[in-house]
């Protein structure tokens, strides 16, 4: 018995699961007045969050996703200066044109947004 079929519908269907929880998680953001800018100069990247209602700058995973070149993908660990920036330093500099995703370590939230590479102006993820 073949059950490719039943195999292709349940990948659709977790996905769909999936577009359903980052839209909850996005509107989560919204709610509690959450918005991040980025920029980038060389090989650092800034992140700047607008922590809206929260207490503080919590730890953030990032995860930068290119368009066009999975192999590039990473994800990466990040905390905040007192101002609520958070810098990311990089063995090269970041081009192209990525997606960026920004969640707290429980992953109750999520800001996203696209990002094109060098940016020295402030990108906002979400408004």
């Amino acid at each position: 018995m073949d059950n490719k079929v039943n195999l292709v519908a349940e990948d659709y269907y977790k996905k769909g699961k999936g577009i359903n929880v980052d839209l909850t998680k996005i509107n989560v953001a919204k709610e509690m007045g959450l918005n991040a800018t980025v920029s980038s100069s060389g090989d650092t990247i800034l992140i700047t969050l607008q922590k809206g209602q929260l207490p503080h700058f919590p730890a953030l995973t990032a995860t930068f996703t290119h368009r066009t070149l999975p192999d590039r993908d990473f994800e990466k660990l990040l905390t905040a200066d007192a101002r609520g920036t958070y810098r990311l330093v990089l063995d090269h500099e970041v081009q192209g044109p990525w997606f960026v995703e920004l969640q707290p370590h429980d992953q109750a939230w999520m800001v996203q947004g696209r990002v094109t590479f060098p940016t020295e102006t402030d990108v906002v993820l979400l408004d």
